[in-house]
């Protein structure tokens, strides 16, 4: 059959005249799909997936462009760079990722089987093949039908040099497909190390380190956004803390009220993974239950910016640090270069009208401690989302400057484009090493 007909049975089909048929068939799987919770739970990947399958469908093949995606799904300018803003690169990983997930654990009931092509934003339309029935066992020859029962010892040598040309075949066949997975194993090794490698160079220092690192996370509700009457209070405290750069002296109360952001302990978990991948182990430790003493037998992680009083404390001097206007609830990462600059900056309460939330990451040694200190910590929780996927998930490695690779001390100010609420990936828009 040609491309445009009817379901055609047990081939990819990248026709530009789609059926009635065929239509029907991949909206319905499309919707199946997409409603099931390997999907649902991400918008991106549903607005991205369904702009697709429309492209597809109608045939606009020379369309599927990464920046028409881009402008068309995530509404970015024109003229915006993709190389910096990968959003569309990434959720179609994504994608990928999900509906290979999805059919492992689900048959396609429409008939039809969606993939979207390596590499590429093409969609392909694989349309299942119903079982044939296999023909009935003649036992009886049908009338008029000859019979031989002999075999020339010609044929019979034409038939052996026949099996031993296609066993060759097969062999020779069965050669190079090894040769070929070979050669794929290696290159998906390679890339995966330099995936891998990046981001082991930025916490090489901690997991080098004679003593497990601890990662501290934030817990004391005076120090956090609740949206109640008390945040005008709580923002003046962290104000005081960043103004005072004191090192913590309260040690943790047994009765005494603690909470524990769950952005905050996303990360925190994100980062325990990662390092237990390496061969590392940590302790997570509640940041009022620490003294200086815990930090200056190990190195730490800290997770959070304003809630975390040992990152108010320990952030003091360098050149980015988090600045607060404890009147009306501005935060941004202040340039000690630039001391009015509000390029980086993030209003509360957090709303979904907001376009871009920041955070900062902070690798140095700490002489007060006489310890290695990561700092992990957004203005909102999309920005320290943001961070902790730089640092831990395998694809954003490559957006990691070059020098982290042989710098000792360095701050990276990170970006998050919010849509609809959903933060996007990280982009690197700063980066200071010493």
């Amino acid at each position: 059959m040609q491309r445009g007909d009817d379901v055609l049975n047990g081939e990819a089909v990248h026709s530009i005249q789609w059926s009635k048929t065929q239509r029907e068939a991949v909206l319905a799987e499309t919707d199946r799909v997409l409603a099931d919770p390997t999907f649902r739970k991400s918008h991106r990947c549903v607005a991205l997936m369904r702009r697709m399958v429309e492209l597809t469908l109608d045939g606009g093949h020379n369309g599927v462009k990464e920046r028409t995606l881009g402008i068309e799904v995530f509404g970015r300018d024109p003229d915006y760079d993709s190389n910096s803003d990968p959003i569309v690169r990434m959720t179609a990983n994504e994608i990928r990722k999900r509906l290979a997930q999805y059919y492992q654990e689900n048959s396609p009931r429409q008939g039809v089987r969606i993939h979207l092509v390596p590499g590429s934003y093409l969609l392909e339309f694989h349309f299942e093949q119903p079982e044939q029935p296999a023909p009935p066992f003649q036992a009886h020859p049908e009338p008029g039908a000859e019979h031989h029962l002999t075999v020339s010892h010609s044929t019979a040598h034409a038939g052996a040099v026949s099996t031993v040309l296609t066993f060759s075949l097969q062999r020779t066949w069965l050669i190079w497909s090894v040769v070929a997975l070979l050669v794929l194993a290696a290159a998906f090794f390679v890339a995966r190390s330099s995936f891998r490698s990046s981001q082991y160079l930025f916490w090489k220092p901690l997991l080098e380190s004679k003593e497990a690192p601890l990662t501290c996370i934030a817990d004391d509700p005076a120090l956090q956004w609740s949206g109640g009457a008390n945040d005008a209070v709580k923002l003046q405290t962290i104000a005081a803390m960043l103004a005072k750069r004191e090192l913590p002296t309260t040690t943790y109360q047994p009765h005494s009220p603690r909470t524990i952001p769950y952005m905050d302990a996303k990360v925190a978990s994100q980062v325990t993974r990662w390092l237990v991948e390496q061969g590392s182990t940590t302790s997570l430790e509640p940041a009022s239950s620490l003294t200086l003493q815990d930090l200056r037998g190990r190195p730490a992680v800290l997770i959070g910016l304003f809630d975390n009083p040992w990152t108010l404390a320990l952030i003091k001097n360098l050149r980015f640090s988090p600045g607060i206007d404890p009147y009306s609830g501005l935060r941004w990462i202040a340039d000690a270069k630039d001391p009015t600059q509000r390029n980086w900056a993030y209003a509360l309460p957090e709303t979904v009208e907001a376009d871009a939330d920041y955070a900062l990451i902070t690798r140095f040694f700490d002489p007060e401690t006489g310890n290695w200190v990561v700092i992990i910590g957004g203005l909102g929780q999309r920005g320290t989302e943001a961070a902790a996927a730089l640092l831990t998930y395998p694809d954003y490695a490559p957006l990691l400057p070059a020098a982290v690779r042989s710098s000792t001390n360095f701050q990276i100010v990170v970006k998050s484009s919010i849509i609809k609420g959903n933060g996007g990936p990280p982009q690197v828009v700063a980066f200071y090493a010493w």
